[in-house]
């Protein structure tokens, strides 16, 4: 179990389909390629002191530029390790965060 830190984190992955699978981005309206999917997720910390990523909203759906400019810095949950299915954070990557990026 953990507690909420305050601080949110944009995550962002690849859903390795199209238009032909998810319509139209939904923030430009054009096809897509390949759809990526970014979600607004609140940070909580392990008694442990592990930072951890908690689950998303349902996500906005688009091009990875699109999402880029809408959200901001976005994380790659491909590059996140899993304890099952939370996403930790990295050691010092929590510090990162608190420099302003719950404000996208």
């Amino acid at each position: 179990m953990g507690s909420p830190t305050g601080v949110t984190v944009n995550t962002v992955r690849n859903t390795r389909r199209g238009s032909d699978y998810y319509g139209s981005c939904e923030l430009c309206g054009k096809e897509c390629s390949e759809h990526f999917v970014a979600a607004k997720r609140q940070v909580w910390v392990r008694d442990n002191g592990q930072h951890y990523c908690g689950h998303g909203s349902g996500g906005t759906y688009g091009h990875l530029d699109c999402l880029t400019k809408q959200f901001g810095d976005l994380v790659n949950q491909e590059t996140l390790q899993r304890d099952g299915r939370v996403l930790l954070l990295p050691v010092g990557g929590f510090d990162d965060l608190q420099g302003g990026s719950d404000e996208h």
